[in-house]
């Protein structure tokens, strides 16, 4: 994921590389998976990647997330998935940033019984004030 966030515009220039396509949820509610992406970085030759412009308003909610994040398995090997991750973003859209990344730590963690990721966890939010 590459991302270029201008705070002075309040706007951001993204393209994704291979990771799971971030997500948008809008200040309104509404949520937006920006799926512009290309193949992962050094995998192939003379790549042109087109980034894209977003605006950002307030209350606005960027996600970037990897694969271990939604990946997550509970007991009967079930996934997390992407639409417990969006689940979670909207019932604590109103927390801070860093308040909606513990919160969504800990959902994983009680879904999976487990406080130990077996695959990479990263999880960035960019929060609109």
């Amino acid at each position: 994921m590459y991302i270029v966030l201008d705070p002075e515009i309040n706007e951001f220039t993204y393209v994704c590389c291979g990771h799971p396509p971030p997500l948008l949820l809008r200040s309104d509610g509404f949520m937006k998976v920006l799926d512009l992406h290309g193949p992962a970085l050094g995998v192939f030759v003379n790549v042109n990647y087109s980034p894209i412009k977003v605006s950002l308003i307030s209350g606005d909610v960027l996600v970037l997330y990897t694969d271990g994040v939604v990946e997550i398995n509970n007991s009967e090997g079930e996934e997390f998935g992407v639409e417990r991750l969006r689940a979670a973003l909207f019932r604590g859209r109103d927390l801070s940033a860093s308040e909606l990344v513990e919160m969504i730590i800990l959902d994983t963690q009680e879904f999976s019984g487990s406080r130990i990721f077996a695959d990479d966890f990263t999880l960035v939010l960019i929060k609109r004030v």
